[in-house]
């Protein structure tokens, strides 16, 4: 059986902004006051890594909520549910609604 989340276990979260100097420039500081210091983050500062699970147990999935890529696993899904449901084949019009909001939960 097809186990989709299980590929992200052991990536890594990084920054979009590889230079450091524009990263200064449009974002704050890594470091900053307030934010969760998490072992499921490995520290305050990105890079992040989704831990892959210890031997003998299963993956931690509920752990997903706080990295971004359910969302990827959303887009995903809508891919196989357009193609599945054979949406925009016909003459009458579908409709496929996707909210992608990990930012919220990730962001806040």
């Amino acid at each position: 059986r097809s186990k989709p989340l299980d590929k992200y276990f052991g990536t890594e979260w990084k920054r979009s902004i590889k230079d450091l100097s524009q990263y200064d420039k449009r974002c704050r500081k890594d470091d900053y006051p307030g934010e969760e210091t998490s072992k499921k983050f490995n520290g305050r500062t990105f890079p992040h890594t989704l831990q892959k699970p210890d031997k003998g147990k299963g993956p931690a999935y509920e752990d997903l909520w706080n990295f971004p890529f359910l969302d990827e696993v959303l887009l995903d899904l809508a891919k196989v549910i357009v193609d599945k449901e054979s949406l925009g084949e016909d003459n009458s019009t579908d409709l496929l609604n996707i909210g992608l909001s990990m930012s919220d939960a990730v962001g806040h």
